[in-house]
C-alpha cells in the first residue's frame, strides 16, 4: 500500500487497481500455479497489524516449547542430557493409509507422502511409536516456515497444539476456538481476542490433537 509519493517523483500519477481482478485473471494464475505455491486469499481487517504481531511471538513460542524432546527412564543421564534437540533426534515415521477399496495389505509410506494430500489424518499406534514427537515436529516447523519436500504446503500455517490428555489432567475441557491459543500452555500472552476464530476461518490453522485414544471412552463423542 502505498501512502505518498517518493521525493523527486511528485509529478509521476499514481494510480490505484483493484486486486480482485488481477488475483483473478488467467495469465496471473497461471503463472502463480507455475510458482508451486498455494494461493491464499485472506480478508484485510482492523486486526490485521496487531494480529501479525502476535503471529510472531506465538511462532517464537512454539519454537521455545516444541524444538527439544526429553528421554525418559535413563536414570543415569542428567537433566540437560536427557534433553534432545527435536531435529536431532527426530526420524520420520512410515505409516499405512488404510484404503478399504484396494486389495492386498497396505504398504508402508513416509508419513510426509501420507500428509500432503490430506486435510484430515487419524493417526493410529502404539505408545512410544513417535505420534506425539511427530506432532511437535510439526508444530515447530509450520510456524517456522522450514518444512520442505511434501510438507512445505504447511509452511506458513498456524500451528494449534492440543494434548487432551494434558488438558484432562488438569480438569479443562475440550477447548473452543477462543480457547485453542492457550491449550497447550506455551509462554506467550494472551492472544487478540478473536485472533483463533480469524486463523481458523482463514484457513490457516493446522490443527494437531494428541491423545485422542486416552480419553475415556465416554468422552470421546465429545471430543471428536
Amino acid at each position: 500500500i502505498a501512502r505518498q509519493v517518493p521525493q523527486q517523483r511528485e509529478s509521476r500519477r499514481v494510480e490505484c487497481v483493484p486486486l480482485g481482478p488481477v488475483l483473478a485473471a488467467e495469465p496471473f494464475v497461471q503463472a502463480y500455479r507455475r510458482t508451486g505455491a498455494l494461493l491464499r486469499e485472506e480478508r484485510v481487517h482492523g486486526n490485521f497489524p496487531r494480529d501479525l504481531r502476535y503471529e510472531a511471538e506465538y511462532a517464537q513460542a512454539l519454537g521455545v516449547a516444541y524444538r527439544h524432546t526429553k528421554i525418559f527412564g535413563l536414570d543415569e543421564l542428567s537433566r540437560h542430557d536427557s534433553e534432545w534437540d527435536l531435529d536431532t533426534a527426530y526420524l520420520s515415521l512410515e505409516a499405512q493409509a488404510q484404503d478399504r477399496t484396494a486389495p492386498g495389505p497396505p504398504l508402508p509410506h513416509r508419513i510426509d507422502a501420507l500428509l500432503t494430500d490430506r486435510p484430515r489424518v487419524l493417526l493410529r499406534g502404539e505408545a512410544g511409536a513417535g505420534k506425539t514427537t511427530l506432532l511437535w515436529w510439526l508444530a515447530a516447523h509450520a510456524s517456522a516456515r522450514t518444512l520442505d519436500d511434501d510438507l512445505a504446503p504447511l509452511n506458513g500455517l498456524v500451528p494449534f497444539v492440543v494434548p487432551l490428555r494434558t488438558l484432562r489432567a488438569r480438569g479443562g475441557t475440550f477447548p473452543g476456538p477462543a480457547e485453542l491459543s492457550g491449550a497447550a500452555g506455551l509462554v506467550v500472552d494472551t492472544a487478540p481476542e478473536g485472533w483463533a476464530s480469524r486463523v481458523l476461518e482463514s484457513g490457516r490453522a493446522l490443527l494437531l490433537v494428541d491423545g485422542l485414544d486416552e480419553v475415556p471412552p465416554e468422552d470421546r463423542e465429545q471430543a471428536y
